[in-house]
C-alpha cells in the first residue's frame, strides 16, 4: 500500500475513532444511571412510535372507500348508486366488505376482489335501469363475482347472483380424446381431442368463470351472457367454455360453445 493511500485510510480510521470518543464524551459524563434512564426513556418513546403506527395502519385497512359510482333510471327519474368497500391489507389492491347504497338503501355484498363496479342496465325492458356489479377473485382463473339488483325504495331485488347458478352440464372423456358435453344426459356438444401431448385426466365443467351483459336489439334491453370453463388438468388448463345466455325478463336459458384450439 502507498504512503498516500495509507494516509487516507489512517485519516478515515480516525475520524471513526474520533466520532466513537466524541459520542462517548456526551454520553458518560451525564453518569452511567441517567444515561441508562434516558435510554430506557428513548426505548419506550420508539414503542410508542411503533404503536401509533400499527394504530394507524390498522385504521387505514378499515376505511371504506368510494370504489364506484353509477346513475340508473328508476320509475323515471336518475338515481346515485355508490359501491363502497375496505381494503383487505393496507396499501393492497383487494377489496372486502362491499356495500351498495342509493338514497337511504344501504345493501352488504358477500365477497373479496379486485377491481369491483356498479353499472346500470335495463334487463327487464320496463324502462327501468338495473344495477351490475362485478369483481375479480384474482388468481389464474379469472373467476369473479357477480350480481343484478333491482333497485326499490326500501331495497334491492336480487335478479342473478352467481351462488345461484345452476351448473346444468357434465363433461366426459370420449375414446379418441374429445371432451364430450352432457347436459341432463345428453351429449350436446363435443370439443376436439387436444394435439398438445399433455397428459389427459377427466375433464369438468366448472361453475360461473365470467358474466356480462349483452345488449339485445330487438327489445332495446340487456341479457346476460354467463360463461363456464370446460377444463383438463387444472383451472388454467381450458379446453373450451360454454356460454348460457340467460334472459331475467322471461327466465329464459340458452346455451352456445366456444372453443381456442
Amino acid at each position: 500500500m502507498s504512503g498516500k493511500s495509507r494516509r487516507k485510510e489512517d485519516n478515515f480510521i480516525g475520524r471513526g475513532k474520533h466520532i466513537k470518543i466524541r459520542a462517548q464524551r456526551i454520553l458518560y459524563p451525564m453518569g452511567r444511571m441517567k444515561a441508562r434512564a434516558y435510554l430506557i426513556v428513548a426505548a419506550a418513546l420508539a414503542a410508542a412510535v411503533l404503536l401509533f403506527g400499527w394504530t394507524k395502519t390498522s385504521a387505514e385497512t378499515t376505511e371504506r372507500e368510494l370504489l364506484s359510482r353509477t346513475v340508473a333510471t328508476v320509475d323515471g327519474e336518475e338515481v346515485d348508486v355508490y359501491l363502497y368497500g375496505t381494503r383487505a391489507v393496507a396499501g393492497g389492491y383487494a377489496f372486502c366488505d362491499f356495500t351498495l347504497e342509493y338514497g337511504s338503501v344501504s345493501v352488504p355484498i358477500e365477497g373479496c376482489g379486485y377491481g369491483a363496479t356498479v353499472s346500470a342496465f335495463d334487463f327487464l325492458g320496463d324502462g327501468n335501469e338495473q344495477i351490475f356489479f362485478a369483481a375479480s377473485t384474482g388468481g389464474s382463473g379469472g373467476y369473479g363475482y357477480y350480481y343484478v339488483f333491482g333497485l326499490g325504495k326500501d331495497g334491492v331485488t336480487t335478479l342473478f347472483d352467481h351462488n345461484d347458478f345452476v351448473n346444468e352440464y357434465s363433461a366426459q372423456r370420449e375414446c379418441d380424446g374429445g371432451v364430450a358435453i352432457f347436459r341432463e344426459g345428453e351429449k350436446v356438444l363435443t370439443f376436439e381431442p387436444r394435439t398438445d401431448g399433455e397428459k389427459l385426466n377427466e375433464p369438468e365443467v366448472g361453475g360461473v368463470n365470467f358474466v356480462a351483459p349483452s345488449y339485445f336489439y330487438p327489445e332495446n334491453r340487456y341479457r346476460l351472457d354467463v360463461w363456464q370453463k370446460v377444463t383438463d388438468s387444472a383451472a388454467y388448463d381450458v379446453v373450451g367454455h360454454i356460454v348460457t345466455l340467460i334472459d331475467l325478463a322471461g327466465e329464459s336459458r340458452e346455451f352456445t360453445a366456444v372453443s381456442f384450439r
